[in-house]
């Protein structure tokens, strides 16, 4: 080819590239929004897509510049893709409540049939999110919490054996570790209805599989970065987001178990029990039941919500409460008490008494909220109230949770860890949506209840027994994983442990 021709189309192309990069550069200026200076070809995403930020800080710092400035939302461009971010609470309450009919999908991709795992609840759109909403959450009423809080009881043994062997040897421990492995045997048990044995071995199947799905290189993060701003290609294309091997794993443990289940007239206190419910209720391809590939996307979701989310939330809250001896020995003598009332057995009833527990995790979550971000997607033009802004179908809404939860106006001192925050007086006096580590309205999430039963099971069942502080070995000051989705210590978190 010769090489003029060559330069012909390079040109053409590079020419291309600076049109299409202006003109989407132009679209909240069009709309009278001002933004930021944005940088080629990353728009105002470098921070995160050089993995010099995560995410969640990337977002906590463009909220907090333009709450400085008094704004109540800002424009912002993921590369090309236009992104409004709300900072002010009432326009956040409008988005998630009040007019959440024009704003019910999340813009994450979904391929169910080149990528059956992508099928899970938090990703489902339109209607059929909302008929499966209905499906699964009957699978999380506090019958069925009381059910599942049966297979608590033997991995909290387990972990009381191992903290034992760490303060008899005087040895420090991996507090980030172990909670992933306690958080995955619990996932298993009262998921899956299998028993993962992580707490004793690091190599299991089940966790090789679970890992591999949640670990993000840069290819990794170059494809989050493609499947945001052009969904419909990578559909085309049916990329995956969720490795082949880790779906053909979750997809065959799940057909295994119903195939056993159903042969053997087997019944569990488990999800998956409750999922194979629903299976047969009315028919697998009629509509209304479930198939095999929409089981293993529902359980994966389920091990998804408590795994990551609650051993995150369970190593900052040991971190916290290690630099706090005063706070963690108040929450022992509640631990005690209560206990103390029930046979010293720890049963759901019990956690549920335990209201300073509940300030603890409250606040470990407002300082660490698992997802960092809330999510939406305009499904209709929309004006929103009190304001000239008018966004169309299809725009994509970012909820910096991070800065709002770190915001001095909502939470007085933010650094300091402070239980009393969650006070009944306290919470009376802020802003309802000034902490929401869930998300609220609608599209809450499903799996909360679950999830902060196993991080409180964890908190007795180690507090009750052992006293905590920081050890030396852990890197100070902790930081934020660049590349997890979820909020995540980039060091690993040692404790000390001493028997009590």
């Amino acid at each position: 080819m010769p090489i003029v021709l060559v330069l012909t189309i390079v040109l053409i192309v590079v020419a291309w590239l600076v049109l299409h990069f202006k003109k989407s550069w132009s679209y909240w200026e069009k709309r009278g929004i001002k933004v930021p200076p944005v940088t080629f070809p990353f728009g105002h995403a470098q921070s995160y897509m050089m993995q010099k930020k995560s995410l969640h800080v990337m977002y906590q710092d463009f909220y907090n510049d333009h709450k400085a400035k008094k704004l109540k939302y800002g424009g912002f461009y993921f590369s090309t893709t236009p992104v409004l971010i709300l900072v002010d609470l009432d326009l956040i309450k409008q988005v998630l409540v009040k007019d959440f009919a024009s704003f019910t999908d999340r813009p994450m991709y979904v391929n169910e049939k080149a990528d059956p795992l992508s099928g899970v609840t938090f990703n489902l759109k339109g209607q059929r999110w909302k008929d499966v909403r209905v499906k699964i959450t009957e699978s999380y009423t506090t019958d069925k919490m009381k059910m599942m809080f049966e297979g608590f009881g033997k991995h909290a043994d387990e972990l009381n054996e191992i903290m034992n062997g760490h303060a008899c040897e005087k040895r420090p421990v991996d507090i980030k570790d172990v909670f992933a492995r306690f958080t995955m045997d619990t996932i298993g048990t009262t998921g899956f209805g299998i028993d993962c044995n992580g707490l004793r071995n690091n190599e299991s199947e089940f966790r090789k599989y679970a890992m591999k799905a949640f670990r993000r290189d840069l290819f990794g993060v170059f494809k989050d970065f493609l499947l945001k701003i052009c969904p419909k290609l990578m559909f085309s294309l049916n990329v995956r987001f969720f490795p082949k091997d880790v779906s053909d794993f979750f997809i065959k443990l799940v057909g295994d178990i119903v195939k056993q289940r159903e042969s053997n007239n087997i019944t569990k206190k488990d999800l998956m029990q409750l999922l194979i419910e629903l299976k047969n209720r009315t028919g697998e391809h009629d509509g209304t039941g479930m198939t095999i590939n929409e089981m293993a996307a529902h359980a994966f979701g389920f091990f998804n919500a408590g795994f990551d989310t609650a051993s995150t939330a369970l190593t900052f809250c040991f971190y916290e409460l290690s630099k706090s001896s005063h706070i963690q020995e108040a929450l022992r003598n509640e631990i005690r008490e209560v206990l103390k009332k029930h046979d010293f057995q720890i049963t759901y009833n019990a956690i549920t008494e335990m209201t300073y527990l509940d300030k603890c995790v409250s606040e470990t979550l407002r300082m660490y909220p698992p997802t960092g971000i809330l999510i939406r997607q305009c499904t209709k033009t929309y004006t929103f109230p009190g304001t000239n802004l008018t966004i169309e179908k299809g725009t994509q809404i970012r909820l910096p949770l991070l800065g709002i939860h770190y915001d001095p106006e909502h939470h007085p001192d933010p650094l300091k860890f402070d239980p009393e925050r969650f006070s009944s007086e306290n919470k009376s006096t802020r802003h309802p949506f000034a902490w929401m580590p869930f998300g609220e309205g609608p599209r809450n999430c499903l799996g909360m209840r679950f999830g902060l039963m196993q991080v409180k099971v964890a908190l007795v069942a180690m507090l009750k027994d052992y006293k905590f502080s920081l050890s030396d070995k852990t890197k100070l000051p902790i930081t934020f994983n660049t590349k997890n989705l979820t909020l995540r210590s980039e060091q690993d978190i040692w404790l000390n442990v001493e028997k009590c």
